[in-house]
């Protein structure tokens, strides 16, 4: 069969297209659609988005934030005992002696044990 040329409609359709057209329009629309698109722009928006990317960058910043974390890792074990839900223990010490990651965890005492609950350290 012979190929026939059409010229664009004057409305859009309501049904979309399989496949994406040949040549981009010459005249793009003025307000973004509300669903994201399928692959990524080539070009970066000239303003950052309103709301925090789903998935984390591949690249980090090239400026680091302007205020440290609220929780710093100094590496540290707090020292002697104080009293958790009633029990008062050297908590440091006790959790290094079985199920430690399990310990760290249960008693919430990342930060206060730094040293032994941190893989980092």
């Amino acid at each position: 069969g012979d190929c026939v040329r059409s010229s664009p409609s004057a409305l859009p359709s309501s049904i979309f297209s399989e496949e994406p057209s040949a040549f981009p329009s010459s005249n793009p629309s003025k307000s973004p659609s509300t669903l994201p698109s399928t692959f990524p722009s080539i070009e970066p928006t000239s303003t950052p988005s309103m709301t925090p990317s789903v998935s984390p960058s591949s690249t980090p910043s090239s400026t680091p934030s302007e205020e440290p974390s609220s929780s710093p890792v100094n590496c540290l074990d707090r020292d002697g005992y104080w009293t958790i839900a009633g029990e008062n223990r050297k908590w440091c010490t006790w959790i290094k002696r079985a199920d430690t990651a399990k310990r760290c965890i249960d008693w919430n005492l990342q930060m206060d044990c730094q040293a032994t609950c941190n893989q980092n350290c």
